[in-house]
């Protein structure tokens, strides 16, 4: 049996312990999903005048990057502890959010992983359910 001395020996046989090392590590870590959970399977708005909480907590980013709270005006450094303040006396964690057409994307995505991560539900209201709801409480 030959020894391995030379260098290209040596290369196949780098190369042959990289793979097997990839393949390995490809197969045994399970992929996790990253990102922002979004469920596309409701086509309809949400029945904003049949909940029983008549405070909501509205989460509002306009393009100035300006977050807006229930309607005061919040640092962005300062979001996180005024929407666990103001989700501490809900009994239903959930917050509507609602951005600007000029915003920021990071501005608007900043707003509602913060809300996910205090674990409360985003309700996003998009101009399409804006316009339903009006249609909807017309007589």
């Amino acid at each position: 049996m030959s020894l391995i001395c030379d260098i290209s020996n040596l290369r196949v046989v780098c190369v042959g312990v990289l793979f097997v090392c990839l393949v390995s590590f490809l197969t045994l870590t399970p992929l996790t999903p990253k990102g922002l959970l979004v469920d596309l399977r409701e086509q309809q708005a949400v029945g904003v005048e049949k909940s029983p909480w008549t405070e909501t907590i509205s989460v509002y980013v306009d393009s100035r990057k300006e977050f807006l709270v229930n309607g005061q005006q919040v640092e962005r450094e300062e979001l996180e502890a005024k929407l666990k303040d103001e989700l501490s006396r809900q009994m239903v964690w959930t917050a509507y959010f609602e951005a600007d057409y000029d915003c920021f994307f990071r501005d608007a995505t900043f707003a509602i992983d913060t809300i996910q991560g205090l674990g409360a539900k985003v309700i996003w209201i998009t101009p399409k359910s804006r316009e339903e709801w009006k249609q909807k409480s017309r007589p």
